[in-house]
């Protein structure tokens, strides 16, 4: 028996045991030393995040500390980003029921680079997946996008396309959402084009990012879709409210054959700094802006 083999295993078992009860936040020092344990921790690791009973609390856990273990050796197998972990780590994407999962999930994927591009862009082209899981393939293209910039060529053609098909189902105005917040996050101009029919034709979910957010966050010059413009101007919902008139409907079709594809006279100059959607809101809340006055 390697007497060598035997005793890193046991290294390791104590410490991912030490992770089971080191809570939401634990120890650097622990979490360095499960990475120093390299590619000999990978198999435990994947073992921990693939058992739904790791998520779990325990019902005498009185701290709140049990249950956590598996999002940090998700984030570690991130770090690691060993080739054997790529298929277990997309295995979780369905997983429904773990908030924390998600954002935690996608960014370890991100850190995977170019051997999970094809894997996801698989899932989020397949259709038998639900938009909730595609969201999260979505999210990681975009992790991987800005961890690997020589990868964005590849990237942002897969979320416009995904962006411009033609489907229509259940929450499929929420994924064109999340794509359309993915290519601002991206600074994707080339995308324009096809942000703008969906905002056109009202083929994604408003409430995910604005068209005012869109064209702030990349720059598009006022009144490049003016009849976008004059609808982000009136309530999203107006319940109560009267009915559009005559001459509203004329001002809308007016402005809508006044396309973006109008030449434009000149710049647009930014009379304030531009304050980013994950910058902090200029409020102080101490919130990102786009979760606080960007929203």
């Amino acid at each position: 028996m390697d007497t060598s083999a035997h005793t890193n295993s046991q290294a390791i078992d104590e410490l991912l045991a030490q992770l089971r009860v080191a809570g939401q936040r634990p120890p650097e020092a622990l979490l360095g030393a499960i990475r120093s344990q390299g590619m000999e921790a990978v198999p435990s690791l994947i073992a921990m995040v693939s058992d739904p009973a790791e998520y779990e609390v325990a019902e005498s856990d009185t701290e709140d500390v049990t249950g956590w273990a598996p999002y940090s050796a998700v984030k570690i197998l991130g770090e690691l980003h060993p080739p054997e972990a790529l298929e277990p780590l997309l295995a979780l994407f369905p997983w429904d029921g773990y908030d924390y999962l998600s954002s935690v999930l996608t960014r370890a994927l991100g850190q995977f680079g170019e051997p999970a591009l094809d894997p996801l862009m698989t899932v989020l082209s397949d259709l038998h997946h639900t938009v909730w899981t595609r969201w999260r393939a979505a999210d990681a293209l975009k992790e991987i996008a800005q961890a690997c910039p020589d990868l964005v060529g590849q990237i942002i053609p897969k979320l416009i396309t995904e962006l411009d098909r033609d489907e229509d189902y259940e929450d499929v105005y929420t994924l064109r959402g999340a794509l359309v917040s993915n290519l601002v996050d991206l600074r994707a101009t080339e995308a324009i084009p096809s942000v703008i029919r969906a905002y056109e034709e009202e083929r994604l979910d408003e409430a995910i990012i604005s068209w005012g957010e869109v064209r702030s966050e990349l720059e598009i010059p006022p009144d490049t879709a003016r009849h976008l413009d004059a609808r982000q101007r009136r309530p999203l919902f107006n319940f109560g409210g009267p009915e559009p008139t005559d001459a509203d409907r004329a001002e809308w079709e007016l402005a809508k054959r006044l396309t973006w594809r109008e030449p434009i006279s000149g710049p647009y100059r930014r009379e304030s700094p531009r304050v980013g959607r994950n910058d902090p809101c200029p409020c102080g809340s101490g919130k990102k802006y786009k979760r606080c006055h960007g929203r």
